[in-house]
């Protein structure tokens, strides 16, 4: 049988869903999904990736930590042997390089002259010409020099001086070194020291005591009286030298 409606439009009633109520329903379903589907990968996903990576990073500060403490063990060292390396370094720069020494006097030798003493000690004088530096040295040298006659004696102690001055690196007088001092200015690198000039503290006619002449048999004795009794035509000399060893660089330790 067919059915008629007969109520007015605007209050009749609609069989069914209207369309934009169904459009509304399903808008609604997409949004819930869509939202369900990102808190799934985010508890599902994300979470977990975000929890490895933060165990991979806790490893790797880990190993960080451990590797910065081996370095600063490594540099710790490394301080540690360079400041020994430095006290070598100024135990070296502090060493009186005697043999060195020896063969520069030896050169500046002239010949007619030959050393009878040679000694070296600590010096409490304070250099006007370079300042201050490490220790400080005094050398002490008696000898004589031979010659027909007295000008010709103290020309061979002049020459002496004169080469001393050229074998250790000293400059003259006339030249003033430059402010600041530089390190090399007058620093002789073969024996490791500055010197100042050499200077004659005494000369003295050569006199010989009998009694260093003669043997236990109270006889005069040939050796000594070669060795030690020097031609008549001779002059006995004492020279002062004086030299700075380098200041230590390593004064942090």
């Amino acid at each position: 049988m067919i059915e008629i409606n007969l109520l007015p439009a605007g209050i009749r009633t609609h069989e069914g869903t209207p369309p934009a109520r169904f459009a509304a329903y399903m808008g609604f379903l997409v949004v819930l999904l869509t939202v369900c589907y990102y808190i799934g990968k985010v508890i599902k996903l994300d979470i977990p990736n975000v929890e490895t990576q933060i165990a991979v990073h806790k490893t790797d500060k880990k190993k960080l930590t451990d590797d910065k403490a081996e370095v600063e063990a490594l540099s710790a060292q490394i301080d540690e042997l360079n400041r020994k390396i430095a006290d070598l370094d100024d135990l070296n720069l502090s060493r009186v390089r005697f043999a060195r020494l020896f063969d520069r006097l030896t050169t500046a030798v002239p010949e007619g002259v030959w050393f009878r003493s040679f000694t070296v000690g600590r010096d409490a004088s304070v250099s006007r010409r370079y300042p201050p530096a490490g220790a400080r040295y005094a050398i002490q040298m008696s000898g004589f020099a031979t010659g027909p006659t007295p000008a010709d004696r103290n020309h061979k102690v002049t020459e002496l001086l004169s080469n001393l001055e050229k074998q250790f690196n000293i400059p003259p007088d006339t030249l003033q070194p430059p402010t600041p001092v530089p390190e090399d200015f007058g620093f002789c690198k073969f024996v490791g020291a500055r010197f100042e000039r050499p200077r004659v503290v005494g000369t003295t006619s050569p006199t010989v005591p009998l009694a260093t002449l003669v043997n236990a048999d109270g006889k005069p004795d040939p050796k000594l009286v070669t060795l030690v009794n020097p031609p008549k035509d001779g002059l006995d000399f004492s020279v002062q030298f004086v030299f700075d060893m380098p200041s230590p660089k390593n004064t942090g330790n």
